[in-house]
């Protein structure tokens, strides 16, 4: 029988000693090697030498399926599972399935109500890694994604991709219980909801429901008069432009009167 050598913290066992030392510096907490261009730590030099091709942009390991490149064995096999159909990681609450562990495991967050990630800047708190760092970038004022139409910048390129749609009159996602069209499936979403009667946006403080969450925040925004705009003519507050818009077509109108007589 080969010799074994066991984790006196975990009980895992290993065919090396060396592999033992290797496995006991997750117990340990030391991450020895460090990045030098991005401060990141690892546990093993290896680790370090695969992440270092984040920074060079070389990707060696190539899917023999669809052509997509990537840094790392291991980033490929994950990729790979993709292409075999297999999703066999089942949420017991809803029987969503999914392909890797891990993402069931972040997709239970949505049951469970767990957030994990904190903004230590403003306290408030993200279910995913990747919410919590878009989230961090409206506090670095960075918008390092702009528009090359309008010169406009946005924090990331999917608020980029949405504003580029404002460009163009192209509406590609149509209501089929009335025709009418939007520009994104986010547009054509709320509109259906229209239709059910339903109105899942409830405001907090009076309990006035909506079947949209824009009419909502500018319903919010009466609460709370975060926003207020004020006429320059006569001085009457108003809370959105369009509304204060609508109002200034009022004193346009009486200038034409007084002008005509």
């Amino acid at each position: 029988m080969p010799k074994t050598f066991p984790c006196e913290q975990c009980g895992k066992t290993f065919s090396t000693s060396a592999h033992l030392r290797r496995h006991a510096l997750l117990h340990s907490g030391l991450r020895p090697h460090k990045c030098d261009q991005c401060e990141q730590t690892f546990t093993q030099a290896s680790h370090l030498k695969q992440h270092l091709q984040s920074h060079s942009g070389a990707k060696p390991f190539p899917c023999d399926q669809c052509g997509n490149s990537y840094t790392t064995r291991v980033s490929l096999r994950r990729h790979q599972l993709i292409h075999s159909g297999v999703r066999e990681h089942t949420c017991d609450q809803c029987g969503t399935a999914f392909t890797w562990a891990d993402d069931l495991k972040k997709h239970m967050r949505v049951h469970t109500g767990e957030r994990p990630y904190t903004c230590e800047l403003c306290g408030k708190s993200f279910p995913w890694v990747k919410s919590y760092k878009k989230h961090l970038k409206i506090h670095s004022g960075l918008k390092p994604c702009t528009c090359e139409t309008c010169g406009k910048p946005f924090i990331s390129n999917v608020v980029l991709r949405r504003h580029m749609k404002s460009h163009s009159d192209e509406k590609p996602y149509s209501c089929h219980e009335c025709g009418k069209a939007y520009k994104s499936p986010q547009g054509l979403k709320f509109h259906c909801i229209t239709h059910s009667g339903v109105k899942p946006f409830v405001c907090d403080r009076c309990g006035k429901s909506f079947s949209n969450p824009q009419s909502m925040y500018i319903h919010n925004l009466k609460h709370t008069k975060e926003l207020v705009i004020p006429c320059e003519v006569c001085g009457k507050i108003f809370y959105t432009k369009p509304e204060m818009n609508s109002h200034m077509k009022v004193h346009k109108k009486r200038v034409k009167q007084v002008s005509s007589q």
